[in-house]
């Protein structure tokens, strides 16, 4: 078995088992750990080889040799991969049968929510037939209101059907910006009679967020007046105060501000821009005692843009952990080894990767890191950090991390990749890090669906138009490269820097980006903003944009924190001026 074992661990470290990634931190499989794991899963040569090749023939639709190879395989521990893949391949015609018996053995596997549309699409009964294992499954958000996502499921038939027409009448009309139409829909009787309370105060509020749009602060505060007072609903508090803010009521906003601060069960970008925009409204009635205290709130949230800002005016030091110190498990022992491979999902991983197969290691570990442990949790992101899996090593230092014990996984959670822009750094390297962190999570083959493509996800069209690279009309996928991606993205903020209505504003800059200069010059001319940087952000139309250009800040300032930077335009925003690169 050993002579086995040896010559298992010889192969694998000839293959690159234990790489030296762009992303590689401190590694946690090593030659003695890897010894460990084989011991544990029994696996062989011979499986590992076996899994490769069958991973290989599905990755091309070839279903007749990747079956051929099963038959070799002894241990069973990625059947269930192999199985989905096979089943999921346009070269097999899947039957009701075989799904329905993968799904009862498999349910704990990615590719579950797959196969069960799938199987829905087969059988007419298989909602009904299959209802357990729904269960089990986890539910995916459609959307990000609480409200459509509900299926009201306490209603009768009938007023759940009529419920769920209103609400999807209400999303379609916010959607095309007729709030007309959403008023009446909430005004409707029977509908307020049927739709719970904490439901109905969030669709005010998201109306309401459309009047703030819309520069019209009265309907504003009037449809967030009772969604506050009933529901405390965190939305219609922000929404409130930004309006009572623009108003001129500073003493509204920062009553509403201050009680969106003082929440502790809503997502942490949201409560530490409550408590930073109740600092700046006291401050503006000339209440330093209470400014100081919400600025202080603010700064306990101290990854997020709003909480960094707030640590930076309050010239707290920075705890960032750069060096990679865990906090949960002592890599140095390979005590951490058998808690790790407790879980099936970890075994499964790493068994992939031997496998050669990352990405379905990667969604492996997405699919299974909330039903683990925190030591698990922790291995996984090494495991991430070591493997090559920015995205998900980005994911999880944001799952496990601690604000109240100044818990980070900061080398983890801002990668540094060893790529450059082939013409070298010739735009701000913290920006374009900051850039691809929102725009890709370091994946270079990632695409989205509108076409744009690579690390910092850009059009093909617009490549071209700022390189003149004939390349690119043959053939886009050259903006895979990483290099070549990064040169072309530096490239393109040259180009937006140079229109007069952008230049080296970061705001400006980062709304270009995300939106495009053509909504950015018109909402510059459309937006009530009152020349306020910060207000500026937060009543621009797109929600993704507003989202998006905090989060680019917040990157940048993170990494030029990591390259020793000056503070430059953290003084500005702080100051209430317009950042600048």
């Amino acid at each position: 078995m050993w002579k086995r074992l040896f010559l298992t661990v010889a192969a694998l470290l000839s293959a690159g088992w234990f790489p030296q990634k762009a992303f590689a931190a401190k590694p946690i499989i090593d030659r003695q750990c890897y010894q460990q794991i084989m011991d544990n899963l029994v696996i062989s040569r011979r499986d590992i080889a076996s899994y490769k090749k069958i991973f290989r023939a599905l990755n091309k639709d070839d279903v007749e040799t990747a079956d051929e190879h099963i038959a070799d395989v002894s241990n069973q521990i990625l059947m269930g991969h192999v199985l989905a893949e096979k089943y999921l391949s346009k070269n097999y015609k899947t039957s009701y049968a075989e799904l329905k018996d993968w799904l009862r053995l498999y349910y704990d596997h990615p590719q579950a929510l797959s196969l069960l549309r799938l199987a829905k699409s087969k059988f007419n009964g298989a909602k009904e037939e299959l209802a357990d294992i729904e269960k089990l499954l986890p539910k995916l958000p459609v959307s990000p209101y609480s409200w459509f996502n509900n299926q009201y499921e306490h209603l009768s038939d009938a007023k759940r059907k009529y419920v769920r027409q209103k609400v999807s009448s209400f999303r379609q009309a916010i959607n095309r910006g007729k709030t007309k139409v959403a008023r009446l829909i909430l005004a409707d009787k029977n509908f307020r009679l049927w739709i719970p309370d904490r439901e109905y105060d969030a669709m005010s509020a998201t109306l309401a967020t459309s009047y703030l749009i819309d520069g019209q602060d009265k309907l504003a505060l009037q449809y967030t007046e009772k969604a506050i007072r009933r529901s405390k609903d965190a939305t219609a508090l922000w929404v409130g105060g930004l309006a009572a803010w623009r108003s001129g009521n500073y003493r509204k906003a920062a009553d509403y501000f201050g009680r969106l601060g003082a929440k502790t069960d809503n997502d942490e970008w949201l409560v530490s821009a409550g408590a930073y925009w109740a600092y700046r409204a006291y401050s503006r009635l000339n209440k330093k005692p209470q400014a100081n205290q919400w600025l202080k709130t603010a700064s306990k949230y101290k990854r997020t843009f709003y909480g960094m800002l707030a640590n930076y005016q309050l010239r707290q030091p920075w705890d960032f952990n750069w060096s990679g110190d865990a906090y949960f498990n002592n890599f140095s022992t390979y005590d951490y080894v058998n808690d790790m491979l407790a879980s099936s999902a970890i075994q499964r991983a790493i068994v992939l990767i031997m496998s050669k197969n990352p990405d379905l290691a990667e969604k492996e570990l997405n699919y299974a890191y909330k039903n683990m442990n925190e030591r698990q949790k922790e291995a996984c992101l090494y495991l991430a950090a070591q493997y090559n899996m920015p995205a998900l090593g980005i994911k999880l230092s944001n799952e496990i991390k601690d604000n109240e014990k100044s818990l980070f996984y900061d080398n983890v959670a801002y990668p540094v990749p060893t790529w450059k822009p082939k013409g070298g750094w010739k735009v701000s390297r913290a920006l374009v890090l900051a850039l691809i962190r929102q725009e890709s999570a370091f994946k270079p083959e990632a695409q989205s669906g509108a076409g744009a493509k690579g690390l910092m996800q850009l059009m093909p069209n617009t490549a071209y138009h700022v390189t003149k690279d004939r390349r690119l009309k043959r053939d886009s996928s050259v903006l895979y490269n990483a290099d070549y991606n990064m040169e072309v993205g530096q490239q393109y903020l040259s180009y937006l820097m140079g229109k007069p209505f952008v230049t080296d504003n970061l705001f400006y800059l980062a709304t270009a980006y995300n939106a495009g200069p053509g909504n950015l010059f018109k909402w510059q001319k459309k937006v009530k903003y009152n020349n306020d940087p910060l207000l500026f952000i937060e009543v621009i139309p797109s929600r993704e944009t507003r989202i998006y250009i905090e989060r680019v800040m917040a990157n940048f300032w993170a990494y030029n924190l990591r390259f020793g930077k000056e503070h430059k335009s953290m003084d500005e925003v702080a100051s209430g001026q317009w950042p600048t690169l």
